[in-house]
């Protein structure tokens, strides 16, 4: 863990308790929950900014609109800002899920693979987006593949310490969580429709033989 992140989570220890809840652990059980993060290679550069820089940028994220100021301050303080050139593969499906993303710039797709070198793309995220929130809501891994296919900034919450930050329960915790519900609840609403609009395409196309009188889904599930 790096110094500023050292430092930053002793910075949110007045809003959030977080401090004193951490020295009350045995040294023994804090030292076996750092190490039993997996390691994971990072294909996104890190870019080194002062808490304050960061907090300006999260008055811009629609995920951040419902905090006070003095909360994105405490938030920016374990927050870091990264970049990738197109053509990264930021994440496989199967990768430790170490971080949600909101993004600054760029764009990247959700993909998912169907075969041997084969990937299909399930969904595109643009400025704004919340990527990988399953890292935010207690997901081990990432179901989907991220790739960035244009040059791409991120803000970045670390999931170990986002999630030590909602356990606390504090307001602003409260409130970031309720924000990553509501993500949560407009990306299930959109695969929903994207899976409508694929039966609707599949009940347009011929039906032959003994499926001529099924019902389309009945059909695609045999």
């Amino acid at each position: 863990m790096s110094e500023r992140r050292r430092s930053g989570l002793a910075g949110m220890s007045g809003m959030f308790g977080l401090l004193g809840r951490r020295n009350s652990e045995p040294e023994e059980r804090r030292r076996t929950s750092e190490v039993a993060q997996p390691p994971r290679v990072d294909n996104m550069e890190r870019l080194e900014r002062p808490p304050r820089d960061i907090a300006r940028l999260m008055n811009d994220v629609p995920l951040f609109g419902a905090l006070e100021i003095r909360e994105r301050e405490a938030l920016a303080e374990i927050a870091e800002i990264a970049r990738c050139h197109g053509g990264t593969q930021v994440w496989s499906a199967g990768d430790s899920a170490s971080h949600v993303m909101m993004l600054l710039q760029g764009r990247i797709e959700m993909r998912k693979r169907i075969g041997p070198g084969v990937e299909h793309t399930v969904r595109i995220y643009g400025l704004g987006d919340v990527v990988g929130i399953e890292a935010a809501l207690g997901g081990t891994t990432y179901h989907l593949g991220a790739f960035a296919t244009e040059r791409t900034a991120a803000l970045r919450l670390p999931s170990y310490e986002l999630r030590q930050v909602i356990d606390v329960g504090k307001p602003a915790a409260v409130k970031l969580y309720a924000a990553l519900a509501l993500v949560l609840g407009d990306q299930l609403r959109e695969a929903t429709v994207e899976v409508v609009k694929l039966l609707e395409r599949a009940s347009i196309m011929p039906k032959t033989g003994a499926t001529s009188g099924d019902d389309v889904l009945a059909a695609l599930l045999k």
